[in-house]
């Protein structure tokens, strides 16, 4: 039996619930929401209440939900297919969007659509700093964190399960402790994730969007819809809905600070089941092979015997036979050291007919053709310099430009002239 703790926080409070697996699934035992004490801090009274959960149930494990206010959301149009590739183009295309550095931050993401070659995808930032805070405490409770996820996502998840935001041009708001959270979805593709402190700016967004089309509008959190807003539909979503969409495996949108442990956990399942038949599997192997291998060095020792006759019965042939193997040597040999002249070659062409604003992180050669990857203030005066070279031919680019802020990356690929 095992218990599973979720915290709910946000900036004066949290909510924590607690959930019980037993045959019949999860089933939720506790749910509470706690003020800290007048004149205490949030993490010193959730470190409180976890000590107490502690002592009362074996409690190992725990989901932590952020505020959606507390991180920041872009939407990018990639174009790329593969989540490493994606991960790694994010941090490109974030670096100089944010404003601190980079590594101050945790970023999470997840692939909204597939249009061809290009990912829509919606990447959230966090200070690792405001994560921390929690996360120590946690593993100073020795409880391990099972996800770290955003709270109006999950309730966005939600109610598109319910399948309210699914068809036509749908708003879903959510009303916080003193702030609103909309999010805009067209047929079930998410559009737009926005966060608004006063009513005010939430008014100036619904003009923004109502403008041309109006929305169907959704309403769920503290207190009826302002009267100002739109028509809404009252959702209901309490605290028990989100403690059970939390821990779901199924959601639309997927975006998890600490990544997927439940795939993390497939994963190393799988591989235990694959080790486990690849060394059945050679277990049989060797136990057809064993014979062969011991008829094998008997015949090795036989040969060895005529060899060691043979040698001495001729040894010219010996010679002969040294000759042509200390000939093909060489021949590898003077091979390898043209290919390595070529190679230089090709890259002092390089430094002579690139552009000044470029510059090369990759070359590949195989002996015909040249393959380079780099920067440039504009890609296609690298391609016009390197198509002007007499030492290329055929040169053209191998993947698409990819712009960013003040300059562009290219792969090149061309043959070298013998």
């Amino acid at each position: 039996m095992s218990f599973t703790a979720v915290v709910k926080l946000s900036d004066k409070s949290f909510r924590i619930g607690l959930l019980k697996r037993g045959l019949t699934g999860k089933r939720i035992i506790l749910e509470e929401e706690i003020l800290p004490q007048e004149g205490g801090q949030v993490p010193e009274r959730l470190t409180a209440t976890l000590e107490d959960l502690k002592k009362e149930y074996p409690l190992r494990e725990c989901y932590l939900s952020i505020p959606f206010q507390s991180v920041t959301t872009f939407f990018l149009d990639l174009p790329l297919r593969k989540r490493q590739e994606i991960a790694r183009a994010i941090e490109f295309e974030l670096e100089n969007r944010l404003p601190l550095p980079l590594g101050e931050y945790s970023l999470a993401f997840d692939v909204l659509a597939r249009r061809g070659r290009i990912s829509r995808v919606v990447v959230m930032a966090v200070l690792k700093r405001d994560l921390e805070r929690y996360t120590r405490i946690c593993s100073g409770l020795g409880i391990r964190i099972k996800g770290i996820l955003v709270d109006f996502l999950e309730m966005l998840n939600g109610v598109m399960k319910r399948g309210l935001l699914n068809k036509g041009r749908s708003l879903f708001i959510y009303r916080g402790e003193g702030s609103y959270s909309a999010a805009l979805v067209e047929n079930g593709d998410i559009l737009s994730l926005k966060h608004f402190r006063d009513l005010r700016f939430l008014m100036n967004y619904l003009v923004g969007i109502t403008k041309e089309n109006r929305p169907s509008c959704y309403y769920s959190g503290r207190g009826e819809p302002p009267v100002e807003l739109m028509p809404c539909e009252q959702v209901d979503y309490d605290f028990r809905a989100f403690l059970s969409e939390l821990v779901s495996s199924r959601k639309p949108l997927r975006v998890d600070f600490l990544g997927s442990p439940e795939a993390h956990y497939q994963h190393r399942y799988a591989v235990a089941l694959s080790s486990l038949a690849a060394l059945s599997f050679i277990l049989y192997v060797l136990s057809i092979l064993i014979p062969y291998w011991l008829d094998y060095r008997e015949l090795k020792r036989l040969q060895r015997g005529i060899q060691s006759i043979e040698s001495e019965a001729s040894d010219v042939l010996n010679m002969n036979s040294r000759l042509d193997a200390v000939d093909s040597r060489l021949r590898e040999m003077v091979l390898l050291k043209k290919r390595g002249y070529e190679a230089i070659d090709a890259l002092a062409e390089l430094g002579r007919v690139l552009p000044g604003h470029s510059w090369v992180v990759m070359f590949k050669y195989n002996g015909k053709t040249v393959e380079i990857s780099g920067f440039s203030k504009r890609a296609i005066e690298v391609l016009k310099a390197l198509e002007a070279s007499e030492r290329f031919s055929n040169v053209r680019f191998s993947s698409p430009i990819i712009t960013m802020k003040d300059r562009e990356r290219f792969v090149i690929r061309m043959e070298m002239e013998q």
